[in-house]
């Protein structure tokens, strides 16, 4: 998802049914796999900070159980497009 900071708090602005998200996964090797998310920032996105957080799960190769993690991106800006 993509979250706006605002004041303190940190608020979803899209997720991953949104077009402009994209996740991407691929298997590395026999036992991982990579994925990443990307951003397709709209012409009229808003000026302000942002950051991607992810929510998954994945599978321990030692005893099969799923356990959930979170990733979150550094923050980063957008700002208004010069005209």
């Amino acid at each position: 998802m993509i979250e706006k900071q605002e004041g303190k708090d940190w608020i979803k602005v899209f997720d991953d049914k949104d077009w402009s998200t994209i996740f991407h996964w691929e298997r590395s090797g026999i036992s991982y796999s990579k994925s990443s998310i990307t951003w397709q920032i709209p012409s009229n996105m808003t000026a302000g900070k942002y950051r991607i957080r992810h929510f998954g799960y994945y599978k321990n190769g030692w005893n099969g159980k799923i356990y959930p993690y979170v990733g979150v991106s550094n923050v980063f800006h957008v700002i208004s497009q010069v005209k």
